[in-house]
């Protein structure tokens, strides 16, 4: 079972009672925000190497991740070695890791975490020569990146709530779609953060922007920059590259164990239509859950037995955990991948702009 924040329940009902009863605690933890926000004060030491953290104010799902991977190829084709750090939320090991040099991978998908992994299989599948680091704490992450790869700037993966690093300039990234639902603090709602702390943000993402939306910044508010995704990608597990002829009049299980899984079932809902295809069942999982044989298993015996009546489709970064061995000959198991573009014209160059600055000081 997956547990949701209240604001992104079903049930009306049910969704109102418990507005009343957990309204308290998200004043409590928007009170303690501003407390934190008040009394702590950000690490004054500036590290050798220039420090980007790409974060958001809301928990998962706000496709920070393939930001980060966009932004890394945009500084990379403007001349910058790069550095990515990840914290590896809820991977199997606390240790610190070198996930890639850029040339090679160096750590196992369990001692990385989701994440850092799919990044660095990414960086190395695209020539981009772009170490990728593992570390639950960043400062340790940032003292072996400057040590040992001694690169130009370094992009942290989330990270905006760390006080104990030093960031020369931070990237808030929101998702369009929470607009779908009010802007509440946790348990209630999907924010971490207070609000007007994206005013301290050198530049505000929304990804996830549909076609034709009309997105207004509020007044006083951070500009914001639109991103949008403008093409998927679909493979199988063996990462060959399929055409989505292969969906037409097919029954679809979705599977997604991402921080918004709503928005993913919302994408192949539109990939479905496109190709006169049907998506028969959902099943979720908490974001970064790892899979097991026994859930693979389950999934696969939702529709009947014979391994033609339907397709599984999930994301890449749920695909990776999902051992080939664990699907039986004839199943059809792909995953997407999705390729980000800006949405506003000069984006790329207000975002290079930052790094390039921060190179020259």
């Amino acid at each position: 079972m997956i547990i949701k924040p209240p604001v992104q329940w079903q049930n009306r009902l049910l969704r109102y009672v418990t507005y009343i009863l957990f309204f308290p605690l998200s004043l409590l933890f928007a009170f303690l925000l501003l407390v934190k926000n008040s009394i702590a004060k950000p690490r004054p030491v500036k590290n050798k190497v220039r420090v980007i953290c790409i974060g958001s104010l809301s928990v998962g799902g706000s496709g920070k991740t393939p930001f980060v991977e966009w932004y890394a190829r945009l500084l990379v084709a403007r001349g910058l070695k790069l550095c990515v750090i990840s914290n590896g939320y809820r991977k199997k090991s606390h240790d610190l890791v070198c996930v890639s040099d850029g040339i090679k991978m160096n750590a196992s998908l369990d001692a990385s975490g989701d994440e850092a992994y799919m990044m660095a299989i990414n960086f190395l599948n695209d020539n981009l020569n772009i170490p990728v680091i593992s570390s639950p704490n960043r400062s340790h992450g940032i003292d072996l990146a400057e040590k040992n790869y001694d690169p130009d700037i370094i992009l942290l993966d989330d990270g905006f709530q760390d006080f104990s690093v030093y960031k020369d300039a931070v990237l808030c990234v929101e998702d369009y779609w929470e607009r779908d639902y009010p802007q509440l603090w946790l348990p209630l709602g999907r924010l971490r953060d207070l609000k007007q702390n994206i005013k301290k943000c050198n530049a505000h993402v929304v990804t996830k922007i549909p076609p034709h939306a009309v997105l207004q910044t509020e007044a006083g508010a951070l500009p914001f920059l639109g991103f949008t995704y403008y093409r998927y990608a679909m493979y199988d597990l063996d990462d060959r590259p399929l055409n989505f002829e292969i969906l037409k009049h097919q029954k679809i299980i979705v599977l997604a164990g991402l921080g918004h899984n709503d928005a993913f079932l919302r994408t192949v809902e539109f990939i479905a239509r496109d190709n006169s295809a049907e998506v028969i069942h959902f099943a979720e999982f908490h974001d970064h859950h790892w899979y097991s044989r026994a859930d693979i298993r389950r999934i696969l015996s939702l529709q009947g037995s014979d391994t033609n009546d339907y397709i599984v489709l999930t994301s890449q970064k749920d695909a990776i955990k999902v051992k080939k061995e664990w699907v039986p000959f004839g199943f059809r198991f792909f995953y997407l991948k999705p390729f980000m573009k800006p949405v506003h014209d000069g984006a790329a160059d207000e975002l290079a702009a930052i790094a390039l600055r921060l190179k020259r000081q």
